[in-house]
C-alpha cells in the first residue's frame, strides 16, 4: 500500500475473482460522489473447489445497518472492497502485529469506520472460495478469539457490543465443538445461515 500511487486500494485474493467488469467503475464513483465514505463494498458468490456455487450474499448496505452489525461480524468480502487510501494510511495500513493477523482487513475496516462511512453495493461483483485447506479455514479458531479481542477495542466506537460478545462467544463454543463431526455440506450450510443473516 505504501507503494502505490493511486488514491484507492482495491484487493483481491488469489483465490477469488472479480466478476462483474464494472465493479471498480461503480466503486469509485460511489466513493467520487459520496466523500464522506471511506470503503465500499459488493456481495459476493462462493463457491467450492470445484468452481461450484454454493450460495450468494448481499452485506448490510448502509452504514447505520453496518455498524449495527460489524462488531457481530466482518460486513465486507475482502476481496470485494475499494478503500480510501490516504485514510488507511492515517492508521498505518493493514496491521502486521500477530494480535491481528488472519484479520487484518476486518480490524483496518473498524479503524477506518472511526473517520468515515461505510456502504455495500447491491451487486454480486466477486467470487469467494470456500475451501476446507484454505488459510482462513486452517486459522478459524485463532480468528474468532481475536474477533473477541478487536470487539473488545472496539466496544465504545460501535453499538451493540453485549450483544456482539455474547455472540461471538458462542459462536468460538459451537465451533470448537463441532467443527470435526459436521459433515463439509452441512457446514457450508451454517456458512450460508450466517453470512445471509
Amino acid at each position: 500500500m505504501k507503494e502505490s500511487n493511486g488514491e484507492y486500494i482495491a484487493r483481491i485474493d488469489d483465490d477469488d475473482e472479480w466478476i462483474d467488469k464494472e465493479k471498480l467503475k461503480k466503486q469509485i464513483e460511489f466513493l467520487e460522489k459520496n466523500k464522506d465514505y471511506v470503503l465500499v463494498g459488493t456481495g459476493t458468490v462462493v463457491v467450492d473447489e470445484y468452481e461450484r456455487e454454493l450460495f450468494r450474499y448481499l452485506g448490510p448496505e448502509t452504514d447505520v445497518k453496518i455498524r449495527n452489525k460489524i462488531l457481530n461480524r466482518n460486513c465486507f468480502t475482502h476481496s470485494s472492497v475499494i478503500f480510501r487510501k490516504d485514510e488507511a494510511m492515517r492508521f498505518g495500513g493493514y496491521d502486521e502485529f500477530v494480535k491481528t493477523k488472519h484479520l487484518e482487513d476486518y480490524d483496518l475496516w473498524l479503524k477506518l469506520g472511526t473517520i468515515g462511512k461505510f456502504y455495500n453495493l447491491p451487486i454480486y461483483a466477486t467470487k469467494f472460495s470456500l475451501r476446507d485447506n484454505s488459510l482462513s479455514s486452517k486459522n478459524k479458531i485463532e480468528q474468532f478469539r481475536k474477533d473477541i479481542c478487536l470487539i473488545k477495542i472496539y466496544k465504545k466506537k460501535y453499538p451493540r457490543y453485549i450483544q456482539s460478545l455474547i455472540f461471538n462467544y458462542s459462536r468460538l463454543f459451537l465451533y470448537k465443538t463441532f467443527r470435526f463431526i459436521l459433515p463439509n455440506r452441512l457446514r457450508s450450510i451454517i456458512i450460508k445461515i450466517y453470512k445471509v443473516n
